[in-house]
């Protein structure tokens, strides 16, 4: 009875979003995009780059 009360409770979870921080940035970009037009989508790939190069 117990582990079916967990695996129904991990089945719960499994919808939820991967990440959070992936929806602010999606929304964010769309939402810059909206205002400034395609210039922005320029600067998003610029900081993105730089970000990934940072890491390494």
């Amino acid at each position: 009875m117990r582990t079916e009360r967990k695996k129904y409770r991990n089945q719960e979870s499994s919808n939820l979003p991967s990440s959070i921080g992936f929806w602010v940035r999606f929304v964010g970009s769309a939402v810059g995009f909206y205002l400034w037009g395609g210039d922005f989508l320029w600067v998003v790939l610029g900081w993105e780059i730089l970000y990934v190069f940072s890491i390494r």
